[in-house]
């Protein structure tokens, strides 16, 4: 009888942790990715560069050195928490839009975007884009919320913001992310 009640007590326990352990997570997730929202146009431009806002004039998939930066900058957000990049801005604010005009050209841009996003990011990160105007300007807004996972790589490298750049992460910064992550 009293190994029926031990039996017992131990199912108890470790159904109680486990619905403890994934309803933390599931909370986590949907209170994270729930709040998750982009900057507006004019928000980012009245905050100005940050840890969650980078300005990019422009990113060419003609020059590796134009997406590396993008990527690396998408991975910091993953990585540090939700951010929003604006390209067609320059870093002083200076709005000069993106060459996108039709709803086909802003379709093609877009597929890029994520198609090199998952290509080169690992695990496959979840962003989005979309095209808001400003001052008669076409803008590419990339929203790139906190990653689910607890560690993004750019080709085997982390990546982590460091106010408004991105730097790789030294392995006491990853050994933080990790330790947030788990609790």
């Amino acid at each position: 009888m009293t190994s029926l009640a031990a039996l017992f007590i131990l199912v108890f326990l470790l159904s109680g942790l486990l619905a403890y352990i994934s309803g933390s997570t599931l909370l986590r997730k949907y209170f994270v990715l729930g709040s998750a929202r982009p900057y507006s146009v004019q928000e980012g431009l009245r905050l100005g560069e940050s840890e969650s806002i980078e300005f990019k004039r422009s990113v060419s998939f003609d020059r590796q050195n134009s997406v590396e930066q993008a990527l690396q900058t998408f991975v910091a957000f993953l990585n540090s928490g939700d951010g929003t990049m604006f390209i067609g801005v320059e870093d002083d604010q200076t709005i000069r839009g993106v060459p996108v005009e039709t709803p086909q050209e802003k379709d093609q841009l877009a597929q890029k975007i994520y198609h090199v996003a998952r290509q080169r990011i690992r695990p496959s990160p979840v962003i989005q884009v979309d095209f808001p105007e400003a001052n008669g300007q076409t803008i590419c807004r990339i929203f790139v919320p906190r990653g689910e996972e607890p560690l993004y790589y750019l080709d085997g490298a982390i990546y982590v913001r460091y106010g408004p750049t991105d730097i790789k992460a030294p392995p006491e910064i990853v050994k933080k992310i990790l330790l947030e992550y788990a609790l």
